[in-house]
């Protein structure tokens, strides 16, 4: 009895140190949150990689976060499994160093994508549920896990993974190799050299080597080429070479030089202080007095106002008619006539041409009377407005404003003779300093579409 009694107790205290060994594990499984990465030693052999734990502890029937950042899973015998393996009842995939996969990677001749615990996504399991995209190619998955585009095209690394060269029956290379970090394209056994290949929608060149070109620039037939990290040909963006030459990447690959002048005049429109980007582009395509000094000049009166309100300063009225232009321009010329129209029975009273007519000579009347180019200004505003309100034809617009802006040139010697009244009249109207517009026009004057800076004394003509 007392023989049996320590049998008993010796099977209870090894039992009892296997259970504190099992727990001395950090690490749990993959699904789990907490985990800490477990440093230890290495081993390998004929049958493969086992690990032995900072605390003495070999790894069997267990998961490891290694050192790496990699999951592992060892068998029973203590061995790092690889491949692909159905484990907790999900199908993961090991590397031959027995990481686990969590994100694409080819295997067996197909494309897979795993979750973050490892487990391959499928149609089945929620794979399609997130997009997901390889190197900016968006894929999905069947119910076996397999990848695929719904336009059959795979992105470059892909490409080249899944058509890496396997030797034919009679021993002749064929498609992709990687030798060493290079990749090179076997054709009849020989490498593709000095020679463009196209595979999956994706250009590659080959050099004199057969290396395949991959995060360069260069010059192949007298033009110039840039290939991306994964080696294809780009068709978009931009390039520089080896020299600091910008370029712009043409659809079909060549590169153009960059027109460092054109660019920075382009960087400088974009943030032009008189002409918002938008409007620049209305004037090209919409404005007919774009380029018409004389019209220019009587929008230049009351640009001050226009800039005030946002407007175009280089368009009658502020604005461009967009009808034929835009798909809806017909109801955006519509909408911003009735604004005007409001905007003008409120502080004016106009509701008609009648009305119209009466405002405009009290208002050159009174310029006549005081020398105010106050007055003058809201006149030469008011017939812009006239117009996009409909109550004058642009021809009655512009010959009034036309008669009316030789008056104004006799009572003034300059632009800042006129803007230094228009502002004075305005302060006293307005009971302010007169700050804000006085600014608005020293930040016209820096603008690439200075109004101010036509001659004052130009001649003014009818060409309209």
């Amino acid at each position: 009895m007392k023989r049996l009694g320590f049998y008993v107790v010796m099977v209870l205290l090894t039992f009892s140190l296997q259970m504190q060994v099992f727990a001395a594990y950090r690490c749990t499984k993959p699904e789990d949150q907490g985990n800490e990465r477990e440093s230890g030693v290495w081993t390998q052999d004929e049958k493969g990689w086992r690990f032995t734990g900072s605390d003495g502890q070999t790894y069997v029937n267990h998961w490891l976060l290694n050192d790496r950042g990699f999951w592992n899973y060892f068998d029973e015998n203590g061995y790092a499994v690889t491949g692909m393996q159905t484990l907790e009842g999900k199908r993961r995939y090991f590397t031959n160093r027995g990481d686990m996969r969590t994100s694409y990677f080819v295997y067996d001749g197909h494309l897979y994508c795993a979750f973050k615990d490892g487990e391959i996504r499928t149609s089945r399991n929620g794979g399609n549920n997130v997009k997901t995209s390889r190197n900016g190619v968006p894929y999905k998955f069947d119910a076996d896990g397999h990848a695929y585009n719904e336009e059959g095209k795979w992105d470059p690394v892909t490409a080249k993974e899944l058509g890496q060269s396997a030797q034919s029956s009679d021993g002749v290379k064929e498609g992709w190799a990687q030798e060493g970090k290079i990749w090179c394209y076997y054709s009849g056994g020989q490498k593709l050299v000095n020679s463009w290949y196209q595979d999956s929608g994706f250009w590659y060149y080959f050099d004199e080597n057969g290396n395949m070109l991959k995060s360069c620039v260069r010059e192949i037939n007298g033009a110039k080429y840039k290939f991306d990290v994964t080696g294809a040909m780009t068709t978009s963006g931009s390039a520089t070479d080896e020299n600091g030459v910008r370029y712009l990447v043409q659809k079909d690959g060549t590169l153009t030089p960059v027109d460092v002048e054109a660019e920075k005049r382009k960087e400088r429109l974009a943030n032009d202080p008189g002409i918002n980007e938008r409007q620049q582009m209305l004037n090209e395509k919409t404005n007919p007095y774009n380029n018409n000094d004389t019209v220019q000049w009587f929008n230049a009166t009351y640009a001050i106002l226009t800039k005030s309100n946002t407007g175009n300063i280089r368009a009658v009225g502020g604005a461009t008619k967009v009808d034929g232009f835009y798909n809806d321009g017909s109801s955006t010329d519509q909408w911003y006539s009735d604004k005007i129209r409001q905007g003008q029975a409120e502080s004016w009273g106009v509701t008609d041409r009648s009305s119209a007519d009466q405002v405009l000579e009290r208002l050159i009347a009174s310029g006549n009377a005081t020398g105010s180019a106050w007055d003058y200004s809201r006149a030469m505003s008011n017939l812009g407005f006239y117009y996009i309100a409909g109550y004058y034809t642009i021809e009655e617009t512009l010959d009034k404003s036309l008669e009316t802006a030789k008056i104004i040139q006799t009572k003034f010697t300059s632009w800042d003779d006129f803007v230094e009244s228009y502002l004075a009249g305005y302060a006293s109207w307005s009971g302010t300093d007169a700050s804000e517009r006085r600014n608005i026009y020293e930040q016209l004057k820096t603008s690439a579409f200075n109004p101010f800076s036509l001659d004052w004394n130009m001649t003014l003509e009818k060409n309209w």
